[in-house]
């Protein structure tokens, strides 16, 4: 896909990766994960520019990227430091850890105006508002505030969609998801 240069444009989007977790589950960092020859960091950030991202901003508690104001609040945090530097009212949300997410569910994704498929929070494709930002600040302003990103899409209004290719949706936490996908990768090249 061409990138759509004029970020004013109904279509033109911004893509948000969230690369911000501890990956306390997984031991290591999910971005430095290693698919073939890229890491995921770097694949996802190549995927939104596929699709057409007219630029793509890094939440990522690492020099070099767009870090947390409110530390060890989890995504929402990401999307509060991260949604001021995007160029674009009409933002893809990407999640670092999804090594099966390609250009056919994203595809499906972008054809909506906003959403994100049913059940999974991530990706999604949100209209960036003054209220959408006053709410996710509250959010993180409360102490025992509703942090997942699920209820801000509710918050939202975004319509929940049905994915064509579910297989694609799935992220990985741990060690073991982690092996299943490199091992399922090593049976397609086999």
């Amino acid at each position: 896909m061409q990138h759509q240069k004029n970020p004013n444009s109904p279509r033109a989007f911004s893509a948000i990766v969230l690369a911000g977790g501890l990956s306390s589950r997984m031991g290591q960092d999910k971005a430095l994960l290693r698919l073939g020859s890229d890491t995921m960091l770097s694949r996802t950030i190549a995927l939104a520019y596929q699709m057409g991202a007219v630029d793509v901003v890094v939440s990522r508690n690492q020099p070099g990227f767009v870090q947390d104001i409110h530390q060890h609040q989890g995504p929402l945090a990401g999307l509060h430091a991260a949604l001021p530097l995007c160029r674009c009212r009409r933002v893809l949300v990407l999640a670092v850890d999804m090594p099966r997410l390609s250009q056919r569910a994203l595809t499906q994704l972008l054809a909506q105006p906003v959403g994100f498929f049913a059940g999974h929070p991530l990706p999604a494709v949100i209209d960036v508002t003054k209220n959408l930002q006053q709410e996710i600040f509250q959010r993180l302003q409360l102490p025992h505030g509703p942090r997942s990103l699920a209820t801000l899409w509710r918050f939202a209004e975004l319509p929940a969609l049905p994915c064509h290719y579910p297989d694609e949706l799935c992220n990985t936490n741990d060690p073991n998801s982690w092996q299943q996908v490199l091992n399922d990768m090593e049976i397609m090249h086999a």
